[in-house]
């Protein structure tokens, strides 16, 4: 990761520049292609945050990797610090870091939805305040650069949006936003690494629950773990 800005300059070198209608053009083309999370087909979507932030007045990164899979009324979340099992009765949370298991009511779903909903707002957002968009050919790649109008980027203190596109296939791969110098975030990184719409393996074996719970006790593996229910109906 520490070599990605000298990748990106060297990158910009061989790029081509269009603008206008053409610009505007590909925008329109990557949002037509969403992500398409159908738990009839399954999917399947590894996927990075990245934040670049000050601590100290040290610049400091924070990364995190999600694998996200479901099919059916499964789903599974997995990440270095937390695993999400989730099935159609209950949602299991395992946090590691913590030695802590929360059971819950269905929820994921509605929050991944809300999650991925409130990132295409922010960008849309963006987008329709921008004070000049640039796209530029890459070898591999689309990039557009979106730079807000003065406004904006006085009350949201984002400087700009940056977004990239595979150019066999235009659907968005990766997407940075920049904020303005002084924030405490210097800029977050999206990346999709991996998607794939359809995904015909079995999530997990069981309900979500016997993941971790033999009857009412926890897991030979889990214990010394805390245990969090909140099931409205056990």
């Amino acid at each position: 990761m520490k070599n990605i800005y000298y990748i990106i300059a060297i990158c910009t070198l061989f790029s081509v520049q269009v603008s206008g209608q053409a610009c505007d053009e590909l925008i329109r083309k990557i949002y037509d292609v969403p992500l398409d999370f159908d738990a009839s087909k399954g999917y399947f979507l590894d996927y990075s945050v990245r934040a670049a932030y000050l601590n100290e007045n040290e610049p400091r990164e924070s990364i995190q990797r999600f694998e996200v899979v479901g099919r059916n009324d499964r789903v599974k979340v997995a990440s270095e610090d937390y695993v999400i099992y989730q099935d159609s009765l209950a949602q299991v949370t395992i946090l590691k870091d913590r030695r802590t298991i929360m059971i819950s009511d269905k929820v994921l779903e509605e929050m991944k939805n809300d999650q991925w909903e409130n990132f295409r707002i922010l960008q849309d957002t963006l987008i329709a305040n921008a004070a000049d968009k640039i796209c530029e050919t890459e070898e591999g790649h689309h990039k557009i650069t979106i730079e807000l109008n003065q406004k904006v980027r006085d009350f949201m203190k984002i400087r700009e949006l940056k977004l990239w596109s595979a150019k066999e296939r235009v659907m968005l791969t990766r997407a940075v936003i920049t904020y303005l110098p002084g924030q405490p975030v210097e800029e977050v990184e999206l990346s999709i690494n991996k998607y794939l719409p359809t995904y015909e393996q079995v999530i997990f074996e069981g309900r979500a629950v016997d993941k971790v719970l033999i009857g009412n006790d926890l897991k030979d593996q889990y214990k010394g773990y805390k245990l969090i229910d909140v099931r409205k109906k056990k």
